[in-house]
């Protein structure tokens, strides 16, 4: 035996989540929350007090470099590293509350006399994308934008008008409930949530013209 169990670090997770036929989808290739959620278990064992704990914090994948570095004191990742360790969860603490990112591509179908950009673009080049939606998630809110796709530039024409735009209310979703995770109600028109709106294209934008 090697006994190294008490020195190493174990991280469990998924590439995406899954859709049952909730909301009338199935599979992934979605920016809502059941296609892009997932199991994130992380172990280590020498922070004896986290043990079993489940927390509620907002992370992404991306993240687990900046992270494992820290658990494990290893030098600074390097400038340019993508992702926000969230190491200090596993001494107790809150955290400020974090974004999760992500996004899923679209090309222009025509159902009858009717044209949409909601055709699964999943295995197409980057040049046939016509619609890219970017979504951002904080510990309450799932905010979405679709827009329009430079095939040449390969970037989000983010000068042109949006396509469309989503926000939903995952208020009480801790995973645990499918339904609290598939809310099937459209909230960006509603004008008492607009400044929470405001305040998540910006951080979207912010984030996605970086990237």
């Amino acid at each position: 035996a090697l006994r190294v169990a008490a020195s190493t670090a174990v991280v469990l997770f998924g590439d995406h989540g899954w859709h049952l036929g909730e909301s009338n989808l199935w599979q992934k290739m979605t920016n809502f929350e059941l296609g892009v959620r997932v199991p994130l278990i992380v172990r280590a064992p020498w922070k004896r007090a986290a043990a079993g704990v489940r927390s509620a914090r907002i992370v992404e994948l991306v993240s687990l470099y900046r992270t494992l570095a820290d658990l494990l004191e290893l030098p600074r990742p390097e400038d340019g590293v993508d992702g926000t360790s969230f190491a200090d969860v596993f001494d107790g603490a809150a955290g400020r509350a974090q974004f999760a990112f992500s996004q899923f591509a679209k090309k222009n179908v025509t159902v009858g006399r009717r044209t949409g950009p909601w055709g699964d673009c999943a295995r197409c080049a980057p040049s046939e994308i016509e619609v890219m939606g970017l979504s951002v998630r904080d510990d309450r809110w799932r905010y979405t934008e679709w827009i329009p796709w430079d095939a040449t530039a390969l970037r989000p024409r983010w000068a042109a008008p949006t396509v469309g735009i989503e926000l939903y209310d995952h208020k009480g979703d801790f995973g645990a409930d499918l339904d609290a995770a598939a809310p099937d109600v459209n909230l960006a028109g509603v004008a008492r949530h607009e400044a929470t709106r405001k305040a998540l294209s910006g951080a979207l934008r912010a984030h996605f013209r970086r990237h």
